[in-house]
């Protein structure tokens, strides 16, 4: 559902690593003919990393099966609840496996600190030559601000592709979907009003979905859109923010920020961002430590730790393994909004009632721990080489690929083509009866989530689903990044006009959030020509226009992943 969502979630620099659940675009660097080549970057990430584009479309996934499965066997059947709850005990519930079945939540959790990993990864490594170069804070900022430009259309232009026409359907003859909720509104006219007022609910990165909240009716999965969007912002503006401050505190900034919006805010959505962010820059120092380009920041010799390669050959593999395991024993954490559902399945009593904050008791109490539990998988996977090829083959990429297309099309076909087959084949949902209820019902025998009815249910259902996707990938997904860039191409000579009014605002505003001596340093570095290494010449329209260096790219590298 991201189930949210994230429904958003590559990091490679070449356009076929940039696709998406809430993906990117390739092709953003154009070129600037007004400056001169810049040096290479000091810590260049490594960035073709195919197991985090497998990871989301993975999660995308799971959060189709969650779906579906609850359609099946019901939204509050023994296979939503954890694995001895009231001592009833199914395969599908084991911990570890239930996460193929009901990970939905968990996987929303995925997407969003993937999508703080990625939007942030190149504007950090920008951030990392400033320090060492200097020269380049300007580039910083245009980045963030063409990527702020860019975002919603990334976001909101599939989204847009999607829900529209299913609005539409509902008033068709035949194919309109029989649902006992969302209800077809009295006329086209009045739908296609609704959805307006609904739509632009969702561009709303303060609005609330699910639980005691309303859902986005034509696409319920849809809401991590605005979570998503709100993730984004924040991102953005902290980058910014934060790239004034000395390179030493960075990562304490962004993990403290996460920390307090979970335990203290409650806020989970924003500590995902934040935390993939800290992920992002962690992967760039492990990147400056193997870095051949000299550096004024200190690097430890394996050589002189005694015993380092013991450590490195048994030490830490364990402890990433160990990582692994328990972050993803705590995403298995049953979500429901009653907690006593997670309370009474062992293992997870104490995690329910007393180590996570009361505000989660009230509302989605299993969100703390997703929390966790997705930074922690994140970062494990980065060290275990054998979940990184298990996620690298060429059917995770496939699933990478039409992750966010499928995150958005497979509600719609739920409730259209799935819920005709499921009543053809046995089972019914709704107080209303249907012609074709029960026309080919066969005996679903086995355990739920093994049971006959279920598998044929989805070989018939799953390949129209990914079909649409795969489509829909070039109908909306990768048209999506050419709109955002159009448009960006548009504003941004707009705002190279007013470059230097813009830039030194923002320094003002700064110096209201840091010391004197720091203020004055970061109002040093909008000063054209003020930097080692900023140009001196003033910026033309033109070339404010035509550039997107790499912390512009945050786009393009979403793809991959998202």
């Amino acid at each position: 559902m991201a189930q949210g969502p994230d429904f958003d979630v590559e990091l490679s620099q070449s356009r076929s690593d940039a696709e998406t659940l809430i993906g990117g675009d390739g092709g953003d660097q154009l070129p600037l003919a007004s400056r001169q080549p810049e040096k290479p970057a000091l810590y260049p990430a490594k960035q073709n990393k195919p197991y985090l584009h497998g990871l989301r479309g993975f999660a995308a996934l799971m959060v189709y099966i969650a779906h579906n499965i609850s359609w099946w066997y019901g939204p509050s059947g023994p296979i939503e609840d954890g694995f001895g709850y009231h001592g009833r005990y199914m395969i599908a519930t084991f911990p570890f496996i239930r996460t193929l079945f009901t990970g939905g939540a968990a996987s929303v959790a995925v997407f969003f600190v993937l999508s703080g990993y990625v939007l942030s990864l190149s504007t950090l490594n920008l951030m990392r030559v400033n320090d060492e170069q200097g020269g380049k804070q300007r580039d910083i900022w245009r980045g963030l601000i063409s990527a702020t430009i860019r975002r919603p259309f990334r976001l909101y232009v599939p989204l847009i592709g999607v829900s529209l026409p299913f609005a539409v359907l509902m008033h068709l003859p035949i194919i309109a979907p029989r649902l006992s909720w969302p209800a077809a509104e009295p006329s086209l006219l009045a739908e296609l009003w609704l959805w307006t007022k609904e739509i632009t609910g969702t561009m709303n990165p303060g609005r609330k979905y699910g639980g005691p909240a309303p859902w986005f009716r034509y696409n319920p999965p849809a809401w991590t859109m605005s979570g998503e969007f709100k993730g984004s912002l924040v991102v953005f503006a902290l980058l910014g923010l934060y790239s004034h401050a000395p390179a030493r505190f960075r990562f304490a900034l962004f993990a403290v920020t996460g920390w307090i919006s979970l335990y203290f805010i409650g806020d989970w959505v924003v500590a995902c961002f934040m935390w993939g962010v800290c992920l992002a820059m962690l992967d760039l120092r492990r990147s400056a430590a193997t870095s051949p380009a000299p550096s004024r920041f200190p690097r430890i010799s394996s050589t002189s730790i005694p015993h380092s390669d013991l450590v490195r050959q048994y030490a830490k593999p364990a402890f990433f393994t160990f990582l692994f395991f328990a972050s993803w024993f705590v995403l298995c954490q049953p979500a429901s909004l009653n907690p006593e559902r997670s309370a009474s399945t062992p293992g997870y009593h104490y995690l329910t009632y007393h180590l996570i904050p009361y505000k989660y008791l009230r509302f989605e109490n299993w969100r703390f721990w997703n929390t966790i539990g997705a930074t922690g998988l994140v970062y494990a996977l980065s060290h275990l080489s054998l979940p990184q090829r298990l996620l690298s083959l060429p059917t995770m990429q496939f699933l990478g690929k039409i992750s966010f297309t499928l995150y958005l099309v497979h509600m719609p076909i739920l409730w259209t083509v799935g819920d005709r087959i499921m009543r053809m084949l046995g089972v019914q949902r709704g107080d209303f009866v249907t012609w074709w209820d029960d026309l080919l019902k066969i005996p679903d025998i086995g355990p739920q989530g093994f049971s006959t009815g279920w598998i044929i249910a989805q070989m018939l259902i799953y390949p129209i689903s990914a079909s649409l996707a795969l489509v829909l990938v070039k109908v909306l997904d990768e048209p999506s990044i050419k709109i955002g860039k159009h448009v960006a191409s548009r504003v941004m000579p707009w705002l190279a006009k007013r470059e230097d009014h813009i830039l030194r605002t923002v320094a003002h505003f700064l110096g209201k959030a840091f010391p004197a001596a720091l203020v004055a340093r970061g109002s040093a570095r909008f000063g054209a020509g003020s930097a080692p290494g900023l140009p001196t010449e003033s910026l033309t329209s033109s070339s404010f226009g035509s550039a997107y260096p790499p912390s512009g790219d945050v786009e393009r590298q979403q793809g991959k992943i998202q």
